[in-house]
Order: C-alpha cells, then sequence, then structure tokens
C-alpha cells in the first residue's frame, strides 16, 4: 500500500533536484551577489561599482562586502568612496517577503576621492557633458584684481584741456574791450585844452586895467566864474569814472574767476583720475569664490545622489504607471503591523582621512518614513587627529511627512591645518598660507523644495610665504595682505535645489579696503601734488599776462583821472588866488581911498577952525 501513496522515482528527483539547486546557491551564491551588487550599482551611480567580493553565510543569515569601490562618474580615475568592509546580518523571515531589514551594520574604512588604476567610466546613451576639472595648478589662475590704476599727469593733461588758457584769452579780449571803451568816454571828460582855456581866459582878465575899484570887481566876478567853471568840470572828471566802473568791477570779479580756474581744474581732474577703492570690497569672492563653488556643488552632487534613498515614492491614484497586462503587476496588500521594503536600523561606520579616523552612526535608513515614523539621522565625530582637533557631523533628513519634508546637516572642525594652502597662483602673485588654522562651522537646511546654508571659517595663526611681481597693485595688494594674521570667511546659499546663488563675503574685505586706501592715499598724495605743479605752471603766465593788463587799464584809468583832477585843481588853486589877490588889491585901494576921505575931512575941520 505505502509503494502506492509513495512515487519514489519522483521523490528522489525532486531530492535530488533540491539538492543540486542548493549546492548551486552554496556554490555560486557569492558571485551572484557580487554581480547583482555591482550591476545594480553601476546602473544607479552612472559609473563603475566593483567589489574585491561578497561572502554569503547562513548562521546567522548575512553578509560580508570586501572593498567596495563607487567610481566617480565626473572623475573616472577616482573614486568617489571607497569602502573596506561592509558587515550586516539579514532578518530571515522579512527576507522571504521580500523585505530587506538590517538591525545593524557594520562599515569600516571609508574613504573619500581616492585614486582608480583603471577607469571607472561606462558608455551611457545621453549622458550629460562632465563638468571642467580643476587640477590643482589651475586653482588661483583666475584671479585678477580690480583694476585701480594711479593716474599719470603728464597723460592727463596731454589729454585734457586746461580751461584757464581760454579763459585768459577771453578775459584779455574783455580788457580791450573796456580799453576802447573807457577811450570813448574820454573824449568827453576836460582835459589840458579846458585848462588851456581857462588860463588863456584867466591871463586876458589880469591884462585889464585893474587901477579902478569898479574894474577890479569886475575882474573878480570874471574869476569867481571861471573857479566855478574849473568846480564843475573836477566833478564831470570824477563822475566820468562811474561810466567805466562796471567794467572795472566785472574785470576784478573776472579776474578773480580766472585765479581760482587753476584750482577748479585740479579738483576737476583730481576727482576724475583719482584711484577708486570701492570695487577691493569682493575681494573675499576673488580669492574663495572659486572653492565656494567647488565645494557647493560637490555637496549638491552627493546630495542627489542620496537623495532617492531618502524619499517615498508613491506610485497609487494618478501617478500609478501603465503596465503591460502580460506581465502583470505586483499588488502590495494592508499590512496590520507595516514594514518598509528596505530598512537599516543602525549603521555603524569609521571614516579614514588624510588626518585620521572618525567614526560615528547612522540610524533609520529607508525611503519609507512614513512607515517607520522616524527620520534618519547621522552622528559622526572624531578628536585629536592629525593637524585637526575635533570634527563633527550631525544630520536629520525627515520624510515622515513627504509633502513637509525638512532636511537639515550641521558640521564643525577645529584648528585644521591649512599648511602650504595656495590661494592665488598667477603671473603677477602668489598668495601661500604657509601655516594657518581654520575653524569651520557649517548649517545646511532643506525645507520642501527650498535650501539654505550658512558657512563660516575662521582663519588665524597665520604665516605667509606671498610674492609679486614688479606691479605697483599687485605689491600693494600683498603688503595689506601681510598685515592680516586672521580673517572670517562667511557663505551663504539661498534658493530651490536646482536654482540656487551663493555668496562669499569676508571681513577680510574692509581690512584690505583700508589698508589698501592707506597706500593709495600715499600715492595719490604724490599725484595730486604733481598735478597741481603743472596746472600751476601751465596756468601761471596767461594769469600773469591777463592780471596786467587789468593792472595797465585800471591804473591808466586812475592815472589819467587823477593827474585831469590834478591839473583842474592846480587851475582852481591859481584862479582862487588870483581872486584873492584882487580882492586884497581892492581892499588896499578901499583902504587908501578911506584914508583920503578921512584926511580930506580933518583938513576941511581945520579950516573950519581957522
Amino acid at each position: 500500500m505505502m509503494k502506492k501513496w509513495v512515487r519514489w522515482k519522483g521523490l528522489i528527483g525532486f531530492a535530488v533536484t533540491v539538492v543540486l539547486l542548493m549546492l548551486f546557491f552554496i556554490l555560486f551564491i557569492d558571485s551572484i551577489i557580487k554581480s547583482s551588487i555591482e550591476y545594480t550599482g553601476t546602473r544607479m551611480a552612472g559609473a563603475k561599482v566593483e567589489l574585491d567580493n561578497a561572502e554569503f553565510h547562513f548562521s546567522p543569515l548575512g553578509m560580508q562586502i570586501n572593498r567596495l569601490q563607487i567610481t566617480n562618474p565626473d572623475l573616472p580615475m577616482q573614486n568617489i568612496i571607497d569602502i573596506k568592509n561592509i558587515h550586516f546580518n539579514l532578518d530571515g523571515l522579512n527576507l522571504l517577503r521580500r523585505k530587506v531589514l538590517i538591525n545593524e551594520m557594520q562599515v569600516d574604512g571609508i574613504r573619500l576621492n581616492t585614486a582608480r588604476k583603471i577607469s571607472g567610466a561606462i558608455k551611457q546613451e545621453n549622458k550629460s557633458r562632465a563638468p571642467a576639472k580643476i587640477t590643482k595648478s589651475d586653482e588661483g589662475k583666475d584671479f585678477k584684481l580690480p583694476n585701480i590704476n594711479i593716474p599719470n599727469a603728464d597723460q592727463i593733461l596731454a589729454r585734457e584741456e586746461i580751461k584757464t588758457a581760454k579763459l585768459a584769452t577771453l578775459y584779455k579780449s574783455n580788457i580791450k574791450a573796456s580799453q576802447d571803451n573807457w577811450n570813448k568816454i574820454k573824449q568827453d571828460i576836460p582835459g589840458e585844452k579846458k585848462i588851456n582855456d581857462y588860463q588863456q581866459r584867466i591871463d586876458k582878465i589880469k591884462q585889464a586895467d585893474t587901477k579902478d575899484i569898479q574894474q577890479l570887481s569886475a575882474t573878480i566876478k570874471e574869476l569867481k566864474s571861471i573857479k566855478k567853471e574849473i568846480k564843475a568840470d573836477i566833478i564831470f572828471v570824477e563822475t566820468s569814472k562811474n561810466k567805466i566802473n562796471g567794467d572795472i568791477n566785472k574785470l576784478d570779479r573776472d579776474l578773480k574767476v580766472l585765479k581760482n580756474s587753476p584750482q577748479e581744474e585740479f579738483s576737476r581732474l583730481s576727482d576724475k583720475y583719482s584711484a577708486n577703492t570701492s570695487n577691493i570690497g569682493n575681494v573675499s569672492h576673488l580669492l574663495f569664490g572659486h572653492e565656494a563653488k567647488k565645494y557647493t556643488e560637490l555637496a549638491m552632487g552627493w546630495y542627489k545622489k542620496i537623495e532617492p534613498w531618502l524619499a517615498y515614492v508613491d506610485f497609487s491614484g494618478s501617478n500609478t504607471p501603465t503596465v503591460d497586462r502580460r506581465k502583470g503587476i505586483d499588488v502590495k496588500f494592508r499590512e496590520d503591523k507595516p514594514t518598509p521594503d528596505f530598512f537599516i536600523k543602525l549603521i555603524r561606520a569609521t571614516v579614514e582621512i588624510e588626518q585620521g579616523n572618525f567614526s560615528g552612526e547612522i540610524k533609520n535608513i529607508t525611503n519609507e518614513q512614513n512607515i517607520t515614523h522616524k527620520p534618519i539621522t547621522l552622528h559622526f565625530t572624531g578628536a585629536k587627529m592629525q593637524g585637526l582637533d575635533s570634527i563633527l557631523l550631525t544630520g536629520t533628513f525627515n520624510h515622515i511627512n513627504p509633502g513637509k519634508a525638512i532636511d537639515q546637516l550641521n558640521y564643525s572642525m577645529i584648528n585644521y591645518e591649512l599648511n602650504k594652502y595656495r590661494l592665488i597662483n598667477n603671473d603677477d602673485m602668489t598668495i601661500y598660507l604657509d601655516k594657518a588654522k581654520s575653524d569651520i562651522t557649517l548649517v545646511a537646511q532643506r525645507k520642501n523644495n527650498k535650501i539654505h546654508a550658512d558657512f563660516k571659517s575662521h582663519i588665524h595663526s597665520i604665516k605667509y610665504n606671498n610674492q609679486a611681481s614688479g606691479n605697483e597693485l599687485s605689491m600693494m595688494f600683498l603688503s595689506s595682505l601681510n598685515k592680516t594674521r586672521n580673517f572670517n570667511i562667511y557663505g551663504d546659499l539661498r534658493g530651490t535645489f536646482d536654482h540656487y546663488t551663493t555668496k562669499v563675503s569676508s571681513d577680510l574685505d574692509n581690512r584690505l579696503k583700508d589698508n589698501m586706501k592707506h597706500h593709495m592715499n600715499q600715492k595719490m598724495v604724490a599725484f595730486r601734488k604733481t598735478l597741481k605743479d603743472k596746472i600751476s605752471l601751465q596756468a601761471r603766465q596767461p594769469i600773469q599776462d591777463a592780471e596786467g593788463k587789468f593792472n595797465n587799464l585800471n591804473s591808466g584809468i586812475k592815472n589819467d583821472i587823477a593827474i585831469r583832477k590834478a591839473r583842474f585843481n592846480q587851475q582852481l588853486n591859481t584862479t582862487q588866488a588870483d581872486i584873492e589877490q584882487k580882492e586884497q588889491q581892492i581892499k588896499a585901494k578901499s583902504d587908501v581911498k578911506k584914508q583920503q576921505l578921512k584926511n580930506k575931512a580933518k583938513d576941511k575941520l581945520k579950516n573950519l577952525f581957522k
């Protein structure tokens, strides 16, 4: 009866098949896993992913991966990450349900940007062009100092017209016009001819018989009439100057303008050609903008690579992709106690950098945080490393509610040594931080589609090894920089994930600006003195000529009027003397006449008493 129930041939065949499958699984599972990891990783990274070997073990169920290398797709001769060893255990029951649940993973020997022996590039259709590579020899090559030229007085005066000469020419033409005007005015002013006329009249009066008192009185009357006329002419001479005073006053004002012209020309040209240090204000961007751009692009690149592991992709509703009905579709039924398809509860990792090793933990790794209700967190620390006192990296990636996702990363590094650090290396100058230390802090956050990051680096304990060519501006720049022993660099990033702007600033800007302004001021003092002396030299002769002509006109008018007044006053005094003389003669004759009358009266009285 037993023989009828059991088909031994079929049972034996089934057993043999199972044994063969188990043997195949045992013998080739490591190679299959290795190939699967490399194939899947290469497709995800866009460059070769390689590992030395993968060891699958059953008790406990888990895996060990040795030497995992992920090529940098932008730099095929470099690994973006190189891991010495990865070890973890799997939840076997959930694995049968196609859920990868790892309670704890140990990752040792993580190294970044290691060199490859062979290229890790792969052929891809429509592959975007890799960004330009920056080699060490290229760093600092594009640094250009602001264009600040020390002016040259001779070159300026060769192309700029000094207005003083033109003003002097115009001024001299105005003097000539005023001279012509005065020549017309003085034709109407009584002068020597009038004085001669007066003299002739006086001489004629003097020649008249003056024995008679009545005749003397008539003579005095005529002399007084001449005196009155002379006084009127004197007033006319004096008031004649008023007719030219308007011209003289205007010429006097214009002369002051002409004399001030060299100073105004100096001020105009000095302002126009003075070196401006305000455009030194963005030296920080020139010095550190290249580094900021490079590390920003690197960080964004890394974020793009890990972003798919952070976000839950929902294919429900209208977003359900079209499926070939012949292939069917995997349907996920509602679970009483749901678990993610992929979940790593804890990763313990050790990172190897040039300064030493630091370690930390990453928790709750899954792209289905809406199930775990726990964000991904990381925490790495290191201390007392070579050339670095401490390092701290913490982060939280909260996608529990995909519509309100918040990612935040905090990074700090204390006393990081920047020995032999090259900032600038071009034909004009080389700037090395021969020895320096840096304290760095970074706080970066992405909230939904908005990102912002704040960076600060305090550079201190600086010793320079700088060189500059004979370029004067470069020498001034280095002289200013060499006085600085510490400074802060500030970085600011704002925008969206695909469209963001970066800004780099530093308190070094104001220090360099102040120092260079001091140097520039010293240079500008010499320039301004030279410019002022040369303008004054050019303007001196035209101004002297113009002033001489004005003085000649003014003094000529004054002298002409003064001479005329003096001659008339002299004539007036002579006439007055003649009048006084005639009056004395009249008085003398009158006294004689009186005496004669008195004597005659006495004689009459004597005759009466005889």
